[in-house]
């Protein structure tokens, strides 16, 4: 093999190699292809006219035995990734040379494709309120409270969360509708804690229970 043989390799060498390994559908034009999307790392010395009628030199790597392992490393992993630009953080994983700007644009990917999720709007609800919706859903019915909660209390715990983590809330409708709840909530906390206390604190319901929320019509975003 011309990795056992020297110490340098060309593209035409590396797939010679490359097809004594049984990758026999591997191409120059495949080879150039990896090398120009950066999956194998740049010549070591570029290719240069020899002068008129001497033809051209060809380009090489001065470490043939690292890019014909990179090389083949590019191969058993396109049997299981369907892009070739997919390739950047397996190679980089697997301790290969990748430049950083792929590295970190692979890297972002997936939190990007995660904040075009949330941005979705659905019936005029953005995906992250269905996120809080259902999250609140399995704490009120899992757990069982102190103080009775009223009907629909899902509706008084997900206005408040929204209120504090989502920047997109909208103050509508449903928001008045969970506040609402949310009153009935402060109520009879304030009652149960009268009739356990007794005596031993002053408690007002009525005051306990009448918290100031903000109206949807004077509201255009969360405090």
């Amino acid at each position: 093999m011309q990795t056992e043989q020297s110490k340098t390799i060309t593209q035409d060498e590396l797939v010679q190699d490359l097809h004594l390994l049984c990758y026999e559908d591997v191409s120059v034009t495949r080879v150039a292809e990896w090398r120009k999307l950066e999956l194998l790392p740049p010549f070591t010395s570029v290719g240069e006219g020899q002068g008129r009628g001497a033809g051209r030199k060809k380009g090489y790597w001065s470490n043939p035995a690292e890019v014909l392992k990179q090389a083949e490393s590019i191969i058993e992993l396109l049997k299981s990734y369907r892009r070739l630009e997919d390739l950047y953080l397996p190679l980089w994983q697997l301790g290969y040379s990748i430049p950083l700007d792929r590295v970190r644009a692979a890297l972002c990917e997936p939190l990007v494709g995660a904040a075009k999720e949330l941005d979705i709007q659905i019936d005029g609800r953005s995906a992250i309120e269905d996120t809080i919706d259902d999250a609140v859903a399995d704490i009120m019915h899992d757990k069982l409270s102190l103080v009775k909660a009223p009907d629909d209390a899902d509706a008084a715990l997900s206005a408040a969360v929204n209120v504090v983590t989502n920047a997109d809330y909208k103050f509508d409708e449903e928001y008045e509708y969970g506040v609402s709840k949310l009153k009935e909530w402060e109520q009879s906390i304030a009652e149960h804690c009268q009739k356990l206390l007794g005596d031993a604190i002053a408690v007002n319901p009525d005051e306990f229970g009448n918290m100031k929320w903000p109206s949807s019509a004077a509201r255009s975003g969360p405090p």
